[in-house]
């Protein structure tokens, strides 16, 4: 079943890439804004990680945990990170590699070919595409199924979601404004 608005996130417990505890009950008293994403080398997937990297100002001053949850290996993503940053130290988001897909499947988060070619066909797919491939600054194995629909929550500091988003079509997310509007109760 779908996480839902109102109910308590499902917990986990698992490391980000540099060995940092991470779960919902880790960050009690603290909002959380979890992303699901596909891959480090997913190009739509690298837009959005771009976006958001925005608003990171806006995510630490309301006191806002971010996970950013990707199915690929930890080597894949440490070398995206290491691609995008000179310091890798004090990264944020939380990026946490599962590329087991436990957390997916604990979330519900669905693969989906007819999402994917609805992206593409009706919704600029292609041209989200081109986009988050020009913000790569070096190659990034694509290594995870290519059909994977993002999924977010954003939770409350009792843990519970006040948010749930399943994308209608791949690369479909909640607008950044919405974030920002849910996360300061306006």
């Amino acid at each position: 079943m779908k996480v839902t608005e109102n109910q308590q996130a499902p917990d986990f417990k698992t490391v980000d890439v540099f060995g940092k505890p991470v779960g919902i009950s880790t960050f009690k008293g603290k909002k959380i804004y979890l992303s699901f994403y596909r891959n480090a080398g997913c190009p739509v997937c690298n837009l959005r990680y771009h976006q958001l990297e925005k608003e990171i100002p806006f995510f630490k001053s309301n006191n806002v945990v971010y996970i950013a949850v990707y199915q690929s290996k930890k080597e894949n993503m440490l070398n995206y990170l290491n691609s995008m940053y000179s310091d890798t130290s004090s990264i944020y988001p939380l990026m946490v590699a599962n590329p087991e897909t436990s957390l997916y499947k604990q979330y519900n988060v669905e693969n989906s070919v007819g999402k994917l070619f609805k992206a593409l066909l009706f919704h600029g797919g292609l041209k989200d595409v081109n986009e988050g491939k020009k913000l790569f600054k070096t190659k990034v194995k694509d290594d995870s199924s290519k059909d994977l629909i993002s999924a977010e929550f954003i939770i409350d500091e009792n843990g519970k979601v006040i948010k749930s988003h399943y994308g209608s079509y791949s690369g479909e997310f909640i607008a950044v404004d919405e974030i920002k509007r849910i996360i300061s109760n306006k």
